[in-house]
């Protein structure tokens, strides 16, 4: 729903970049596999969260919803430590209504955004939970473009992509991301490149033992079973046959050290299969990761932060933005995220 506001002046858009904003609370969502006590945990971790952000940023120009996001598929991994949730918040601008100039009103969406996440962080479209990844998980590992470099105290980097929002929005959109942990040590761990073939390998395997399956299954069924449907078998199994053996002929040539050294990959055209193994830092590589169980403290209680992702995506350009990116960046403080690190509430 659009909130209007009427006014006797007409609307002039660079005096609503101005008009100071409001907080406003959103709308609360499920709390699946959270208990009640772990719930009233995280709900205060979540209100100091925005306790902080409000400290160091008023919004002008705009309306911020926030809200506590809490709850989470317990499918999406195994043997779980630690519950994820999160802190959200969507900057929302004061409008001038292009049909009538005395009216101005809340964008009812934005591509500007500001998530504090407990317990996870999600990057291309998949996330590193205090968990395992699932035993049905398609790869085995997660694909990532950039992984966060280490400064003083806590790691960071920035989306080296930029990606237009859409019309409404003066610039390109870029992300920015925060990771703070227990001694600066890391939630997810390389895969390596034997992890990778070996995964692969078997993945490809079967692929393999699937069509063999398929053909005996229509070979057994169908009298007509010809030398053409054969050949289609024969086809599937030869787009699997050449990839098999080269990664059969990687695992024995490769020496150990080459062999523990992560695993970097190249996505091929869609008529192969197999990923090469490239150099790190090749463009449009992607590194694998996986989480890393060794990181957590398995005797916390399961609302207790083991570690703190932030992710703040601006739409640049926009003087509401730019105030948004100069206020926020500087009003998440590190030292008091650090502070409550395997800390309960209360």
């Amino acid at each position: 729903m659009i909130t209007l506001f009427v006014s006797a002046q007409p609307c002039v858009r660079e005096e609503l970049q101005k008009k100071p904003g409001v907080w406003k609370e959103g709308i609360k969502g499920s709390t699946n596999n959270v208990t009640p006590a772990n719930l009233t945990k995280e709900k205060e971790v979540v209100q100091s969260i925005f306790a902080m952000i409000k400290e160091g940023y008023n919004p002008v120009g705009c309306e911020v919803t926030h809200t506590g996001v809490y709850g989470y598929n317990a499918a999406e991994g195994k043997n779980w430590v630690a519950d994820p949730y999160k802190f959200r918040a969507y900057f929302l601008r004061y409008l001038c209504d292009p049909n009538d100039r005395q009216k101005s009103y809340v964008e009812i969406s934005t591509p500007t955004m500001l998530s504090i996440s407990v317990n996870h962080f999600t990057y291309s479209n998949e996330a590193i939970y205090a968990a395992e990844l699932p035993d049905d998980h398609k790869e085995g590992y997660i694909s990532v473009k950039e992984l966060p470099e280490y400064r003083n105290g806590y790691y960071y980097w920035e989306s080296k992509t930029e990606y237009n929002p859409g019309s409404n929005y003066n610039s390109k959109m870029k992300s920015y991301y925060w990771l703070i942990s227990f001694n600066n040590k890391l939630p997810y761990k390389h895969v390596t490149q034997k992890e990778y073939l070996l995964k692969t390998l078997a993945s490809f395997k079967a692929s393999v033992r699937e069509i063999n399956d398929n053909e005996s299954r229509y070979r057994a069924n169908y009298a007509g079973f010809s030398e053409d449907d054969k050949k289609v078998y024969d086809q599937q199994r030869n787009y699997y046959g050449p990839a098999i053996q080269k990664i059969e002929d990687m695992l024995i040539s490769k020496s150990e050290a080459e062999l523990a050294s992560p695993a970097v990959i190249l996505h091929p055209g869609d008529m192969q299969p197999f990923s090469e193994l490239v150099a790190m830092g090749t463009p449009g590589a992607d590194l694998l990761i996986k989480p890393n169980p060794d990181y957590y403290d398995k005797t916390l209680p399961k609302h207790a932060p083991q570690f703190f992702s932030i992710n703040l995506n601006i739409s640049h350009s926009d003087p509401v933005y730019e105030h948004v990116y100069e206020h926020v960046s500087k009003a998440i403080d590190i030292q008091k995220l650090k502070a409550i690190l395997g800390v309960s509430p209360g």
